[in-house]
């Protein structure tokens, strides 16, 4: 989660982009984040107050909320290929397996596996 400290900032410029413009060069979709508490869609404003009031916990949350759900505990495990939306997950990190030839994977112990594991996430 702390990875998040450095990541903030580009959600932050997205934001303001559109606030000040209407629109954004980064991306051709507005932002459609919500408050991990209340489910309000997320405002420049209210991201501002956000990041100055609550913990990086809960600004994580905003952002990648499909973290803390059952279905990503089953992605994680393997049972399951998904297709993200922007809101369920805006990045992904995952692991590449440079083990060697057919040597198991770091992370999945799968020998078949060369990279895309996901990273298991425990707040």
């Amino acid at each position: 989660m702390n990875v998040f400290e450095y990541l903030k900032d580009l959600f932050v410029r997205w934001y303001k982009e559109v606030k000040e413009g209407g629109k954004s060069n980064k991306s051709n979709k507005l932002p459609e984040y919500k408050d991990p508490d209340s489910g309000e869609p997320l405002t420049y404003d209210s991201l501002m107050e956000m990041i100055s009031n609550s913990p990086l916990s809960k600004q994580f949350r905003a952002f990648f909320p499909f973290i803390f759900t059952k279905e990503y505990k089953t992605y994680v495990e393997g049972n399951s290929r998904m297709d993200f939306s922007q809101s369920q997950m805006p990045y992904s990190l995952r692991i590449e397996n440079n083990s060697g030839y057919r040597s198991n994977c770091h992370f999945c112990q799968n020998s078949q596996c060369t990279n895309n594991c996901p990273l298991p996430f425990d707040e």
